[in-house]
């Protein structure tokens, strides 16, 4: 009994979801296809990022099958390659910056307290926050 009562159960949720499902599945909700200008600004954005990403992913597949095709015999037998260090530029800027633009984003309210402009900022009267 109590199985009978449990998989009439699954089946009246089951019917429910298809009765939700058909009811969203007739509106268009295709980003491709917008109603309104917000959503047109949203498609614009969004095609410019798929854009702009496609394009890094291009790159990058075409630097790592370059470098496969190019590299692909090892060194002679004990012979090592150069071995190269660090470059102190290149460090600072794709490690040191990014790290301390995103550190200056979260205490942003702390610095601006300080009397410190770590960021441009301007708060809702329009002025500076900090370093007035």
């Amino acid at each position: 009994m109590n199985g009978h009562r449990r998989h009439k159960k699954i089946i009246n949720m089951y019917k429910l979801f298809l009765l939700a499902d058909g009811a969203t599945s007739a509106q268009d909700l295709s980003i491709f296809n917008p109603a309104s200008p917000p959503a047109e600004s949203i498609r614009s954005l969004f095609i410019l990022v798929l854009a702009v990403t496609a394009a890094i992913f291009l790159l990058v597949e075409g630097v790592l099958l370059y470098s496969i095709v190019r590299f692909r015999r090892a060194p002679p037998e004990g012979k090592e390659p150069p071995q190269v260090y660090g470059s102190m530029p290149i460090e600072i800027v794709l490690w040191q910056v990014p790290h301390f633009l995103a550190i200056a984003w979260i205490h942003r309210a702390d610095y601006g307290r300080a009397g410190l402009c770590m960021l441009p900022s301007v708060d809702s009267e329009g002025a500076r926050p900090a370093g007035k």
